[in-house]
């Protein structure tokens, strides 16, 4: 049985393989959400293509950092940013680089602001698609379409509210979940963070929790 909790690196001898993008293309409907790949072997345009297809599968996308050097590091950790990683591994410890990083999580771009935020975050994530893989298992649909179905609501709901108010995900749930749905049509981050700010009791649209809810758990497991 595959386990889901493991991270694919679509890596060889330390470098990100060539045909990596194929090969996550041929594999992306795997019961995998962790993903990710090294900071070398591929030029950074391909990383962000890379990322930018493994966010749209609604994969977690780690960079491993495999340079040492504080001036390597520091490259490393722009380029995590520039491509929009979820999470930047390896490397060494240096304040600057933890300055760097700490400046681009500031302004509420997430609804985490910690460690366990973090780990309830990515569970919720791991919920929407456990639900969406029970459903698809149930149905002879693919999970692609059961996605889509299930969603509907959801999507016809945040679509009404951006058109009277363009700020709306930004600023009833976070701007990780509005970039998410502005650069890729995904409402994967707007449901994560929703639900947690939910567990942290500062949800601030009932409707849209409500919603995202019935995404994510039946009627009789809400919690």
């Amino acid at each position: 049985m595959m386990l889901e909790k493991i991270i694919i690196m679509l890596t060889h001898n330390d470098k990100t393989v060539p045909d990596a993008i194929e090969i996550f293309d041929e594999n992306k409907d795997l019961p995998i959400q962790y993903w990710g790949f090294k900071d070398v072997g591929m030029e950074p345009a391909k990383m962000k293509i890379l990322c930018d297809k493994m966010h749209e599968a609604g994969k977690t996308a780690f960079l491993e950092v495999v340079s040492y050097s504080e001036e390597e590091c520091m490259r490393g950790a722009k380029l995590a940013v520039d491509c929009g990683f979820d999470y930047l591994l390896g490397t060494l410890y240096y304040d600057s680089v933890a300055a760097y990083i700490k400046e681009q999580l500031t302004g509420n771009y997430f609804v985490a602001e910690n460690a366990v935020d973090i780990l309830q975050h990515e569970m919720h994530h791991k919920e929407h698609w456990d639900y969406i893989r029970t459903k698809a298992l149930t149905s002879s649909k693919s999970g692609a379409i059961v996605k889509q179905e299930i969603e509907a609501d959801l999507r016809e709901y945040v679509h009404n509210q951006l058109a009277s108010d363009p700020a709306y995900i930004r600023e009833t749930v976070s701007r990780n979940a509005a970039n998410g749905f502005q650069r890729y049509a995904s409402l994967n981050e707007l449901i994560a963070d929703a639900l947690r700010q939910k567990d942290k009791g500062v949800a601030k649209d009932s409707v849209l929790l409500k919603l995202v809810e019935g995404v994510v758990y039946d009627d009789s497991n809400v919690r």
